[in-house]
């Protein structure tokens, strides 16, 4: 019986090394389109790519059963200048090139193709609940995710299904902004920022995985929320991480702080600030089920300490 063929546009980032290892669990032939010919773990091999021009990687794509894009430069970085055409330019090029190779597959283009955007489209909308429906928000990464998401339907795929995943703040204990909160924390400086009433739109890496997964076979197209059901605002998120390491509270950091040093690095002042308050409509819809849904419970699992209030 011949294995099912995922491949996988920026599958060494940490999200798609989860998501290699899930695929190759289920017995999945696997392969990486990356910038860097170094191998990846889980992958049956590598493809280099530039992520804007065709070549032999876009053979791979024929006959695949899904493609996953999760390209992308981190967005931990200075947003002046030229940066910002290459923090935009590095998630729309790559996407219109796959889009481009889809179409060139002809009859035999991929079943389904899977494609990261972020939480981020919708702007700041304070503790308004935003799903799938709601518009496109205003700033630097709204408008980056709105063509992001643009560039997977500007150029026809017949016979594609197309799934755009608007994840959120993912929680990894391995990566991310997890081992960040968890030193911060442990160091006494565990603060929220602002006013902390802001929402975080999250979710468990290994339950962003297997909504990746889910999608494959799911009667699912277009946007989903990429988050957990439960959102919570940063003064609960962080009093999450004091409870878990038995820190004490400590003052929020303000408000003028944060607007100094987004202004310093060029962010939105949405990007520390912003509130997205993300419930994933679609994908509750259509019967997927969360395992991680509790930030509280995630939290205490990934510091290793028991649940004395379950």
């Amino acid at each position: 019986m011949t294995s099912k063929k995922a491949v996988v546009a920026g599958g060494s980032g940490a999200i798609g090394r989860a998501l290699l290892v899930a695929l190759k669990a289920e017995g999945w032939e696997t392969v990486v389109i990356s910038r860097r010919s170094k191998s990846v773990d889980n992958a049956d091999r590598v493809i280099v790519w530039d992520g804007r021009k065709l070549g032999e990687w876009a053979k791979e794509l024929e006959g695949a059963d899904a493609v996953f894009n999760l390209s992308g430069p981190s967005l931990f970085s200075i947003w002046r200048g030229a940066n910002r055409a290459l923090l935009k330019d590095g998630r729309v090029q790559p996407t219109e090139a796959i889009a481009r190779a889809c179409n060139a597959c002809g009859d035999a283009a991929p079943k389904v193709w899977i494609n990261a955007s972020a939480i981020g489209f919708y702007g700041d909308k304070g503790a308004q609940k935003v799903t799938e429906s709601s518009q496109c928000g205003s700033g630097f990464m709204a408008e980056s995710c709105r063509d992001w998401e643009e560039a997977v339907r500007v150029v026809p795929t017949p016979g594609v299904r197309k799934v755009i995943l608007r994840v959120g703040l993912v929680l990894d204990k391995r990566s991310g902004v997890y081992p960040k909160l968890l030193r911060q924390t442990q160091m006494f400086a565990g603060a929220a920022l602002g006013s902390g009433r802001q929402f975080m739109s999250w979710i468990h890496i290994d339950d962003l995985v297997k909504m990746m997964l889910w999608s494959i076979q799911a009667p699912v197209s277009g946007p989903l929320n990429a988050v957990s059901p439960n959102p919570v605002t940063n003064n609960e998120m962080m009093s999450f991480f004091r409870e878990a390491c038995a820190r004490p509270r400590v003052p929020n950091v303000p408000t003028p702080i944060i607007n100094l040093v987004s202004g310093i690095a060029g962010w939105d002042k949405n990007f520390m600030l912003g509130s997205v308050k993300g419930y994933p409509a679609n994908a509750v819809a259509n019967g997927f089920e969360f395992d991680n849904p509790d930030a509280r419970e995630v939290i205490a699992e990934f510091v290793g300490v028991p649940k004395a209030w379950a």
